[in-house]
């Protein structure tokens, strides 16, 4: 059989009609293409032209807008080597709420709750032997804020499940300040329906009130600063914490933010570490 050469786009029209309120209506756009053929080493006919993957079949969405489908194509031979191609996209206006692309996103709150280690109490004294050794091990139910946002979209990258999970806000983000948000899951599915194809996407996110730290810190890790080696000496080197016998203690012991050797029991120091990769939660598209 022949073979196509060449495909062009010419002309575009459309129209419609609408009713008073604006909600319901129907409209048509018509996309015409002109195609130059080859009839070697045999006859190229319009069912040869309607196949080449350069003209748009029934069901495809109109490059401008995916609610607009191709509902016919149509092939005309207007010369040995040239066909005239039109295809005709429709589409139905629809109530707000029938359009799931404009549907607002759907929101939940809750609770999630975790069992975390604590190393200070309530005042943030920490939590130690009369003797000022710390104790390690002390755990309490932790009950977290929670969101689960469901949101309709034109398109979504699978690969966003990677950027995006275990993440913190970078911006404010659901009205909660940076550092205060992390993605807790994230899941996708594709819809297909008559006219349109979507996604539905639906997110959680865990929301740390931020305790003794700044907001920016809320998930960073907070550890206490103790060990069995202290900064000593002169040259503040590394040594191995003794008591005041001279017999290096069994375990642990508080240190000051420096380094060296805490004496106070009263008092705590601390360490934090950034654990999670901050990013702008907005650039979701979620709309909240």
């Amino acid at each position: 059989m022949g073979s196509v050469l060449d495909i062009k786009e010419t002309w575009q029209a459309g129209g419609g009609w609408q009713s008073e309120d604006g909600i319901k209506g129907s409209t048509q756009w018509v996309r015409t293409f002109t195609v130059t053929v080859s009839n070697t080493p045999t006859m190229c006919y319009a069912a040869d032209v309607l196949s080449h993957r350069g003209i748009p079949k029934s069901g495809h969405s109109h490059p401008a807008s995916p609610w607009f489908r191709c509902r016919s194509a149509k092939a005309k031979r207007v010369s040995p080597i040239m066909f005239e191609v039109t295809c005709t996209y429709k589409s139905k206006t629809k109530d707000k709420e029938e359009n799931p692309l404009e549907e607002p996103p759907e929101i939940s709150y809750n609770t999630l709750s975790s069992t975390e280690e604590i190393d200070e109490d309530i005042d943030g004294n920490p939590i130690n032997t009369k003797a000022g050794e710390p104790i390690t091990g002390v755990k309490i139910p932790v009950g977290d804020l929670s969101a689960t946002v469901t949101k309709n979209l034109a398109s979504f990258d699978p690969s966003a499940i990677y950027t995006y999970t275990n993440t913190v806000n970078s911006a404010v983000f659901m009205g909660f300040a940076a550092g205060v948000v992390r993605m807790h899951s994230l899941q996708a599915k594709i819809v297909y329906t008559e006219d349109l194809t979507y996604w539905t996407v639906t997110a959680q996110f865990h929301f740390r009130y931020p305790v003794h730290v700044d907001a920016d810190k809320a998930w960073w890790k907070r550890v206490r600063h103790e060990g069995t080696f202290a900064l000593a000496g002169d040259e503040l080197l590394p040594q191995r914490i003794t008591d005041g016998n001279g017999e290096i203690k069994g375990g642990k012991t508080m240190l000051k933010d420096d380094g060296t050797e805490e004496t106070d029991p009263t008092i705590g120091h601390w360490l934090e570490f950034e654990v999670f990769r901050t990013i702008d939660l907005n650039g979701m598209g979620l709309g909240v």
